[in-house]
């Protein structure tokens, strides 16, 4: 079966979900939260409210089955020539470890090993040497993978690190102006040693460091002639291999700057956790396989749903660049149209990939995700655990997540159509720690029975010190738990309130007057999305669970 008609027999699932409210597919299916996600090396993933259902999901994996797909993972993973175009392997993964254990990948590793060995020394040579500043030369995947990484983990101590790779020349003197020159080393990227941009930029830092600048300057390239005729010396360079691709190079020696800045210890550790990712990957069926799985809804949403574009959208300020380094890593690699063979492509080939950081995107674009006329997927991702101090911003961060996640795929309808929400815009959240839900707040306990509650509610506050109480009681077992409650309220009285049922308007008076009233809004209808926070479609029992236990049965 070719391309055009395996996607064509995606065709009829398609139609039978594509004008399904998204809220129905997760009813319909009580063990659907548990069913569509995934977990692998400290990321829990949910695919709860893709459009897509089970049979949607069976039929993507018999595609895997008949392109055999795991045996092209474990072709890659030996180092065959799978860029065929080049006549090249792609083993980027013998960088981090050897899971195949091939001649090709053992060989590859020992090299990188011995690469690394060299550059760890180099390292601990520079940040010895009283240098203040390091500024990292490189565009494309030479500078994207390392400035992501050295933003995302930088914090305190070590050496600055710069990022140039525009050629405009303002962003030189930008970043010139505030260093001093022979306080400043320079590590030039460019594998090749021949890309116009990097090399224009390399020559005014080089100049600008004045006399002695070969003692500062340094270079990862594959080709060390072109190098050494720059004025760096040979012991300053370290290689590149035409069997790791720029966009998978961070775990090279091109993240020489990662590892300045961090240090050798944090750049191991960098290696190891991408290492651990690719044993899932290389030893993981296709059905449990996290790389599978997020590809294959990628299939799914470009082609059988027919979506051009990709937002990726990271609750993380550390995690801002992501969606750049991804633009490269999707749209350079997938950026075709035509087949490995030169054939036009009978198929859409990869999105557009943008995306950026909540909160801050949601006051930019989010109006055009909640009510513009088109479709967009969109990735949240969350970071349970933050690296701060500040746990009401991190519950404020989380509470947006998960209430955007939520307004986004249901929605809400009002007679006003400049304010009705349509809802069913199919978001689907990763999260970096399989407790992120342990923070998500169910609202107050309405009163009523299992016979007439069909919303019930659990009861929560939340302490002074910014952590999750949760009340002894279980909801009636007939309800599934809608904790909303407006955030800015919830912030700054440092209590949950409540959305009630509607069967529990007997208890509003009550409530009312009760310690824990903080809304100025009880009424259980016509809330706005900005008055929306996280909510949940599975129940929660009364007492604290198991975080994994809850990532596992919630479609975040």
């Amino acid at each position: 079966m070719q391309g055009k008609a395996r996607i064509q027999s995606l065709i009829p699932h398609a139609a039978r979900v594509v004008d399904r409210p998204l809220r129905e597919l997760i009813a319909a299916d009580p063990d659907r939260a548990q069913a569509m996600s995934l977990q692998a090396s400290g990321l829990h993933v949910s695919f709860a409210r893709q459009r897509l259902d089970r049979e949607a999901m069976a039929a993507l994996l018999d595609i895997a089955g008949e392109l055999d797909l795991p045996g092209a993972i474990r072709r890659l993973f030996a180092g065959e020539r799978v860029n065929t175009t080049e006549g090249r392997s792609a083993l980027h993964t013998a960088l981090r470890g050897d899971p195949e254990a091939s001649a090709a990948s053992r060989e590859a590793h020992a090299t990188a090993t011995a690469s690394r060995r060299n550059m760890a020394g180099l390292v601990d040579r520079i940040r010895a040497s009283g240098l203040t500043d390091v500024i990292s030369i490189g565009i494309g995947g030479s500078d994207l993978g390392p400035r992501l990484v050295v933003d995302a983990l930088g914090g305190d101590g070590g050496l600055a690190v710069h990022f140039l790779s525009n050629v405009d020349g303002h962003a030189v003197s930008r970043l010139l102006s505030r260093l001093d020159p022979t306080l400043t080393a320079a590590i030039v990227v460019s594998k090749s040693f021949t890309t116009q941009e990097t090399l224009t930029n390399a020559r005014i830092v080089r100049d600008w460091m004045g006399e002695g600048a070969g003692e500062r300057l340094y270079a990862v390239s594959a080709n060390t002639r072109r190098a050494a005729e720059f004025g760096v010396a040979p012991g300053h360079v370290l290689p590149m291999w035409d069997w790791v691709g720029g966009r998978y190079s961070l775990w090279s020696a091109v993240g020489l700057a990662i590892a300045l800045r961090l240090g050798n210890a944090a750049f191991d550790e960098l290696l190891a956790g991408a290492a651990q990712m690719d044993a899932h990957v290389h030893g993981s069926d296709v059905v449990d396989n996290l790389a599978v799985r997020h590809a294959l809804v990628a299939v799914w949403n470009r082609n059988a749903l027919g979506l051009d574009t990709q937002a990726v959208i990271p609750y993380d300020e550390r995690l801002r660049l992501l969606p750049d380094f991804l633009q490269q890593l999707v749209m350079e690699s997938l950026g075709k149209s035509v087949t490995v063979s030169g054939a036009p492509s009978e198929l859409a080939t990869g999105p557009v990939v943008w995306g950026g950081a909540g909160s801050d995107v949601q006051h930019s674009f989010f109006q055009s995700l909640h009510q513009g006329t088109d479709v967009v997927p969109v990735d949240f991702i969350g970071v349970v655990n933050p690296d701060h101090a500040h746990p009401g911003s991190h519950d404020i961060v989380l509470a947006n997540l998960l209430a955007q996640a939520q307004a986004l795929a249901d929605g809400e309808a009002c007679e006003d159509p400049h304010r009705n929400y349509p809802g069913g815009r199919r978001p689907r959240s990763s999260c970096s720690s399989a407790s992120t839900l342990a923070r998500s707040v169910p609202c107050w306990r309405c009163t009523s029975t299992a016979s007439t509650c069909r919303r019930s509610c659990s009861t929560s506050t939340l302490s002074t010190n910014g952590a999750w109480n949760w009340a002894s009681a279980s909801p009636p077992a007939c309800c599934r738990t809608w904790p909303t409650r407006r955030v800015r309220s919830m912030i700054r009285s440092r209590r949950a309130c409540w959305r009630r049922c509607g069967a529990c308007a007997t208890d509003q008076a009550a409530w009312r007057a009760s310690a824990h009233a903080t809304c100025s809004r009880t009424t259980g209808s016509g809330w706005s999305l900005r008055e929306r926070s996280a909510a949940s479609t599975s129940s929660l029992p009364g007492a604290l669970p198991n975080p994994t236990a809850m990532l596992r049965s919630q479609p975040v």
